[in-house]
């Protein structure tokens, strides 16, 4: 039976930290133990570091399926940055914590690969080498998403867990997978409680 996705709403009549119970209840229910589990980091995970980095920059899985939110990237722009990365192989293979990594990914992007796409990227060879945020990154649909729930610009890089409202803040759902929620479920979290 295939798994249905709640309806996008633009009025709630319900208490709205119950609502944003239900709508993290549903991201579980979707994603499940998938998160890092899927066959996309299976397929890195057979690989040495130098391969699961060309896995991840050109974004194709076992399948040659390119991730969605690559496909409009060019092949010299990953190219480019694939040769870059494999410069600083050590740095990475180094890397102490997510914040590190993030930050040679960055400083070795190249013209046309984004913030979201180094995102991404750096998110996958993090999960290979078991290295994860401890912030929830801030681009694109994440953005847009915590735009919708705390009614304001967000020009921030990043933002801690603890700064969310509840229940985000007291949630099981590690920061990347908030990120992943907020692009996600961006267009839920744009409701006005009418009781």
């Amino acid at each position: 039976m295939k798994k249905q996705r709640m309806l996008v709403s633009e009025t709630i009549n319900t208490d709205l930290v119950e609502y944003y119970k239900i709508l993290i209840e549903d991201y579980k229910y979707f994603k499940g133990d998938s998160y890092y589990n899927n066959d996309f980091q299976d397929y890195m995970a057979e690989h040495q570091l130098e391969d699961a980095i060309k896995i991840a920059v050109f974004s194709r899985d076992r399948h040659n399926k390119i991730d969605h939110h690559q496909r409009r990237i060019k092949l010299s722009s990953m190219q480019g940055f694939y040769n870059n990365l494999i410069k600083v192989i050590n740095q990475i293979d180094n890397a102490k914590d997510f914040e590190e990594l993030y930050n040679i990914f960055w400083t070795n992007r190249v013209s046309g690969i984004g913030d979201l796409t180094t995102y991404d990227i750096c998110k996958r060879v993090g999960i290979y080498l078991k290295i994860f945020p401890d912030y929830i990154y801030i681009h694109a649909g994440a953005r847009e998403g915590l735009k919708n729930l705390l009614k304001k610009s967000m020009k921030m890089e990043y933002i801690k867990k603890e700064e969310l409202p509840d229940p985000f803040n007291s949630c099981s759902l590690m920061p990347v997978e908030l990120e992943d929620f907020f692009c996600n479920y961006r267009k839920h979290l744009k409701v006005i409680y009418q009781p």
